[in-house]
């Protein structure tokens, strides 16, 4: 990696400031940078991002850093940009009474050189933590695990024109982040990302294995049901990591580690982010299902089923007749199929 030019600027929008502060090219800089960009480029959990238009004022930044025009006066500016909108922000959430304040931190720029191809980070660090402004340690560590930074991965064409497409890495898709700050609208909604990574999960994955794991199936899809309905967020790693990784399948031979890797593949097959907001609205058409029972009987699963496992069991009678048990804590609609012992 060759880093061809950084910049960092402390943001405080508690106290209405901007400071710039030097740093040099070291080996501490190299491995923070080289760091922050694995972790954007190869994180699961990224969301792409186009530009507004060709002439936004951080476009236009990105375009003189880019070009070795004005940089320092460019990223301050951005800087300057970035707490403009973060008090914005924070005086729209405080008129709501909302219990969000928006922390202080600091705000990366850099462009670097990989393999021959140009990229521009754009990093919001929160909690204090930041480049040492005077040794270039990380000062109490950068906050990779806990994902409360705000990072943006601009692509740079061989003509040095900007790629429309901006990775951007948010755990909270933040508005002040992506649209107000770096002026960027989102490549795909969150009814498109919900409907679509659904209907690849329930089709692609979860449908493969209906016949061979049947059990399985039923409870994976109920808990599938159950995580859209609960979770604000999509995030494929957690969705992973919710349903599979502590399940411990019927089927000894269920192939746990096959639907991991099918599961965590769609987005880029399929063409839907693997991080997004869920669009309540969009659940409904596939959360629900009909097994058939018999000729004129229907067992209709509308929606997720709290204790899925503890409420619907099948089973034989001691003659082998084959029946499906469904407890309810409805006296009414237990008296109405209750029947006098012989």
């Amino acid at each position: 990696m060759n880093i061809l030019f950084s910049s960092l600027h402390h943001v405080d929008n508690s106290n209405s400031s901007v400071r710039s502060i030097s740093i040099t090219l070291s080996s501490t800089l190299i491995d923070y940078t080289n760091k922050l960009f694995k972790q954007i480029n190869e994180s699961e959990n990224k969301k792409i991002y186009t530009f507004k238009s060709d002439k936004t004022e951080v476009r236009q930044v990105i375009e003189n850093v880019i070009n070795n025009k004005e940089r320092n006066d460019s990223v301050e500016l951005s800087a300057s940009r970035l707490l403009e909108k973060e008090t914005k922000a924070q005086e729209w959430m405080d008129s709501r009474k909302m219990k969000v304040k928006i922390l202080k931190g600091s705000l990366f720029q850099t462009l670097i050189e990989i393999d021959g191809e140009k990229k521009v980070i754009i990093c919001k660090a929160d909690h204090n933590q930041y480049l040492d402004e005077n040794s270039l340690s990380l000062r109490s560590g950068l906050p990779w695990d806990k994902k409360i930074f705000k990072a943006a991965l601009i692509h740079i064409n061989n003509d040095n024109s900007i790629f429309e497409e901006v990775d951007i890495l948010d755990v909270n898709h933040s508005k002040y982040w992506y649209d107000d700050f770096l002026e960027l609208r989102e490549k795909h909604n969150s009814s498109y990302n919900t409907q679509q990574s659904m209907n690849k999960i329930d089709i692609r994955v979860f449908n493969n294995i209906k016949k061979k794991y049947p059990s399985d199936y039923w409870i994976l899809r109920n808990s599938f049901i159950g995580f859209f309905r609960s979770k604000s967020n999509f995030e494929i790693e957690d969705f992973i990591s919710t349903l599979l990784d502590d399940y411990y399948p019927v089927d000894i031979e269920f192939p746990k580690d096959s639907i991991v890797n099918k599961i965590r593949a769609l987005p880029k097959q399929f063409d839907f982010d693997s991080s997004f907001s869920i669009s309540k609205k969009d659940i409904k058409k596939r959360a629900s299902r009909k097994v058939k029972i018999a000729e004129n009987i229907d067992l209709h699963l509308k929606n997720h089923i709290k204790n899925f496992k503890g409420i619907i069991h099948s089973g034989k009678t001691d003659s082998g007749q084959m029946f499906i048990q469904v407890f309810t804590e409805e006296e009414s609609v237990y008296e109405q199929f209750k029947r006098r012992a012989d």
